[in-house]
This record gives structure tokens, sequence and C-alpha cells, in this order.
């Protein structure tokens, strides 16, 4: 059944490019043009930054850190620790790509793997003030911003933790004695090969991550293009398939910061259907409940919204 409802979307998208070719070429452009000019020169500098870091274990020295302190938010393992880190220094799809890789090297549990899932696939700090404040004109509330995300993260990780298991995080022996084993692995030094795996790494991630961009924005000049007198709709519904076209079209409306920031917030934590696609293709084959992992992000992003309210209220 599944496979048939497959064909017949692919067939009534296959249509409407023959007979709308020109919205088709307007939406591909826009998303080629919103990635060339906006997320490549945003995100591919921290991109290859990051891929370094990893490559001279920055990232286990990262968990090394802050493993002590998560520990005492989240029940995870000092592997979870890990995932957690590289979620927050990467984004989105690259959390849920960590889990997928620990979970194929059996160092954390399926259901440690679904639980981490529930707050470490996350926008990036970069994708946040270098595209979001910018694009928006939020630098003067990027704390808020800031704070709406990360907070559901923290709040998200408590939450879900009461419907996971006890002891799900134990599976990689004792924690202390796993801290000391990574502890043990001596660093490696810079060398120019790893500056030219860490830009060839990057240069992949941002072309899968503009080809998701430009199919995505094909759909939302669909969506624009229907007669509908409510814009504010149709710009949520575009948030809601590809967060950057969406943040982007929702930044040009001239909205008042009191409805645009939460709107924002929750669009850059629920994700929108084109990050759901992508950390689906890294999750394949794992076992993950990618129904669970939809809940989870729908979950982030309603709370992010209403920390964002709260906090404006405040102000």
């Amino acid at each position: 059944m599944q496979k048939i409802i497959l064909r017949l979307i692919l067939l009534c998208l296959i249509a409407l490019a023959v007979l709308f070719p020109q919205i088709t070429l307007k939406g591909a452009g826009t998303g080629l043009n919103l990635w060339l000019f906006t997320l490549v020169p945003t995100l591919l500098p921290f991109l290859i930054f990051t891929n370094i870091l990893i490559a001279i274990q920055g990232d286990l020295w990262l968990s090394r850190l802050l493993y002590c302190p998560l520990k005492k938010l989240f029940p995870v393992s000092f592997s979870g620790t890990y995932a957690i880190c590289i979620g927050m220094l990467c984004g989105y799809p690259m959390g849920a790509k960590a889990v997928a890789d620990l979970l194929n090297d059996r160092k954390i549990s399926l259901q440690e793997g679904q639980y981490l899932l529930c707050f470490c696939n996350y926008p990036s700090p970069m994708f946040l003030a270098g595209y979001v404040c910018q694009v928006c004109g939020l630098q003067e509330y990027s704390w808020i911003l800031f704070t709406a995300l990360y907070g559901s993260l923290l709040f998200s990780g408590q939450l879900f933790r009461l419907f996971t298991p006890a002891g799900h995080g134990q599976r990689q022996c004792d924690s202390v004695s796993a801290v000391s084993a990574i502890s043990d692995v001596p660093a490696e030094r810079f060398r120019f090969s790893m500056l030219d795996n860490a830009i060839l790494q990057a240069i992949r991630t941002i072309l899968k991550f503009g080809g998701y961009v430009m199919l995505y924005s094909i759909l939302a000049a669909y969506i624009r293009s229907i007669g509908v007198p409510w814009i504010f709709p149709k710009l949520l519904t575009e948030g809601i398939l590809e967060i950057t076209n969406g943040i982007s079209d929702i930044a040009l409306q001239g909205l008042s910061v009191s409805l645009m920031l939460p709107v924002v917030c929750f669009l850059s934590a629920f994700g929108g259907l084109s990050t759901f696609s992508q950390t689906a293709s890294v999750l394949s084959g794992s076992k993950i409940s990618l129904g669970r992992y939809f809940f989870a992000k729908l979950t982030n992003g309603i709370l992010a919204f209403a920390i964002a309210v709260l906090l404006l209220q405040l102000l």
C-alpha cells in the first residue's frame, strides 16, 4: 500500500512539473539561490571547522568535559553524551547520524538511541546565529531564540525520560571506566590531509542539504501559487515543509517580533519535513521508530514556541 501511495505522489509531482513548469522553475531557483548565497557561506565554514575538530578527537574531549554535568540532567551513557555534543555542534541531521553510528557499533541500546533522538537532533548554534538571527533581524532577541531552543531541549529530555525504561543509559558498563578508557586514547595530531577530508565531507553535507532545500522549495512554490487570501497559514505550511525557505519568507512579511519570534522558534525546533527526510535517511535500518521521533520533534517545537512567548511576555 505504501509503495502505491508513493508512486501516486511521484506521478502527481511529475504531472505538476510538466503542467506548471514556470512554478517549478521559480521554486527550484529560489531554493538554489537560498542555498548558494545564504546557506553555503553561513554553514560551510562551520562544517569544515567541526569536521577538523572531530578528526583531531576534539569531540571526545568535549564529551569528557560535559559528561559529568550532562549525566545529571539526562540518564545517558558516555557514548550518549557524545551524540548530544555532536548534535549541538553540527546541527541537523548529524545528531541523528551520531545515534545511528552508535547503534551500529552497539555502544548504546535501542532504547537509549530512541531517547536521545528526543532532544539531540537540533539546529546548530551557527544556523541560529548565522542564518536565523541575520535573516529575521533578531540579533537583539538572539538570547530569547537560544533560550527557547535549548530550553526546549532540556525540557524534552526531562519529559521523555518519564516514558523511557530505567537504566537504559547504563549499557556501556561503568561510566567512570568508560570515561577513563576514552581518556587513554591519544589525541590525533593535525595533518593537512585532515583538512582535505574535512572540506570534502563538508561539501558533501552541504550538497545534500542543497538538494533537499531545492526539492522542498519547489513544493513551497506550489503552495504559494494557491490563491488563498490568508498569507500566514501558507507561510507556516512552507516552514513546516522546509525551515530555511519558511523562515526566509516569514522574515519578508514585516511581522512583529512578538509573532515572528515564537513561530521561528517553533519551526527551528521542529525542523520541518525536509529535515525529517534527511533524518529518516541516516536512521535507515536502525530500527528507530520514526513515528516516535516525529512526535518528539513536534513536542520540541511546541515547547520552544511556549518558552519564547513566555519570555516575550516577561520583557
